[in-house]
Order: C-alpha cells, then sequence, then structure tokens
C-alpha cells in the first residue's frame, strides 16, 4: 500500500500529494500566448521568456499519458460548444524529435509557481480522469518542473531517483489491474491511490534474478523508464552518462515497446523471486 493509515501513518515512500493550480479558482494566473508575445516574450521551447520573465507552460492531464510528458498539445476548438480547449496529438515524425515540447493552452508567471513549488529536476503526476472502459486505468508520468493544473495529481517525494522508480511501479500493467478492480466512477481521487499496492523501497537494493543475477533492481529500472520518459528528462533528473541511452527516445519505437515490456514484466512476482 502506497500510504497506510493507522496509529502512526506508514508512508516508507514519503509521498505527499499536490493539486497544484485549480482551473477555477485560480485561473487569473493563467495567461495565454499571444497575451503574451504583445507584451514582448518570445517563446522558447514551451516557455515564454523576456529579458526580466519566465511564464512556465500550464500542464493539463489531456497533455500526458503513461510515461510520456508529450503525448499531446491543446489547442482551442473554432467549433466545439463546450470544452473548447482540446488535445491534438503530434504525428510519429514529431514525437521522434526528442527536443519537441508539448505546447499548451496557457502559461502561468514563473514567480507563481516557485512560491507554491520551488524548481525540481521532475515532477511525478497522475491523471485525474480515467475510466474503466480505457485501456489503461491509472495513466502517471514524469513531467518537467512546470505549472500544473488540479486534473494532473502530483506525488512529490523528496528525491527525483525516488520518483523515478515509483512512476515504474504506477506505470506497469500488474499495477494497474489492481487499481481497476479498486475504484468506481470516473475520478482518480487520491485517497484511491494512497490505497493501491507499490512495492516499498528497500525492494529496489535487490538483484533482478529474472534478468541479471547480480545487478540490483533500481539500476535496472531507472535507465528503462529513462529512456520511455524522454530526453529533455534523462539528464540531470536522473544522474546518468549520456552514453547510457540511444539517440532515440520515442516509445512508440520496437524499442520503446520492448522497454514497456521489460517493465511489465519485471513486477509480476514470479519473476522478482
Amino acid at each position: 500500500m502506497l500510504i497506510r493509515h493507522g496509529n502512526t501513518d506508514d508512508n516508507p515512500w514519503g509521498v505527499s500529494f499536490m493539486d497544484m493550480l485549480h482551473r477555477s479558482n485560480m485561473s487569473h494566473l493563467f495567461h495565454l500566448g499571444p497575451d503574451l508575445e504583445r507584451q514582448g516574450l518570445v517563446l522558447s521551447g514551451n516557455r515564454y521568456v523576456s529579458a526580466t520573465e519566465r511564464f512556465l507552460p500550464l500542464y493539463e492531464g489531456k497533455m500526458v499519458t503513461l510515461f510520456d510528458h508529450r503525448a499531446a498539445d491543446v489547442v482551442r476548438s473554432a467549433t466545439a460548444g463546450k470544452r473548447q480547449d482540446q488535445p491534438r496529438y503530434p504525428s510519429d515524425e514529431e514525437k521522434r524529435d526528442p527536443n519537441r515540447c508539448a505546447m499548451p493552452i496557457y502559461w502561468v508567471d514563473e514567480k507563481e509557481v516557485k512560491s507554491i513549488l520551488p524548481p525540481r529536476s521532475a515532477i511525478l503526476g497522475i491523471c485525474v480522469a480515467t475510466s474503466p472502459t480505457n485501456e489503461r486505468t491509472v495513466l502517471s508520468t514524469l513531467i518537467p518542473w512546470a505549472a500544473v493544473a488540479n486534473n494532473f495529481t502530483l506525488l512529490l517525494t523528496t528525491d527525483a531517483h525516488d520518483s523515478v522508480l515509483l512512476q515504474a511501479n504506477l506505470g506497469s500493467l500488474v499495477f494497474d489491474y489492481a487499481a481497476r478492480q479498486k475504484i468506481g466512477g470516473t475520478a482518480l481521487n487520491q485517497f484511491y491511490v494512497k490505497q493501491f499496492p507499490v512495492l516499498e523501497p528497500s525492494t529496489y537494493n535487490s538483484p533482478v534474478r529474472a534478468f541479471s543475477e547480480s545487478e540490483e533492481l533500481h539500476k535496472w529500472v531507472v535507465p528503462r523508464v529513462a529512456e520511455l520518459v524522454g530526453k529533455r528528462l534523462r539528464h540531470g533528473v536522473l544522474g546518468l552518462r549520456k552514453q547510457d541511452f540511444l539517440a532515440r527516445h520515442f516509445s512508440g519505437t520496437p524499442r520503446g515497446a520492448r522497454q514497456y515490456a521489460e517493465l511489465d514484466a519485471l513486477f509480476f512476482p514470479p519473476l522478482r523471486s
């Protein structure tokens, strides 16, 4: 269990939850790109910058999917009567560019984000919207430090390395099966997530006997998660050398599919015994 409440709280990962920016009562902090451009700011990647100001992208649940913080841009539909902000999914060719960023519809002043969550190398989060008809119930990933809407709940740890290991567990097929039996409705609320089954941190210091007799589990897991989440997060966040990775970081490739499969297989108990 991720967090077990009792006489003393048992929280081995040291996880705290955060809904950073509520889209209703904090919308006054949201700025459209054209408005920032009229103020003289320039788009760099997916951030607006000037000599004195920086505005960070507002990540929403619709922009991410499992192990992927670049799943979709957000665009404003000219024809939709409701839910005008819609996802636009990039082509495979766009996804193969490791420098491509997901583009939001809104940006938030960096100073406002710092006042809520000081800069860190990466943030782990889970999409709140779900459904038993979806291919996966739990969509979690690491994203760059940025502004985040409340439809993507953050799971904050004290160490980026722990966030990577926890993402491997949250992204596994066996974890998703357990989560699907637990939830009801279409919202993945925090009280569900706290009850989901996860391995304790100490487990990752054991050897991966199914794949290697000597390599500790965390050393086997981290490079695979790093390759799936992509170039933008792999340096600094994970503290690994550039040569530890292939040049292509796109989960739609055969190698990406293999990384998914190996991580899924790892969490089935027979392979860890």
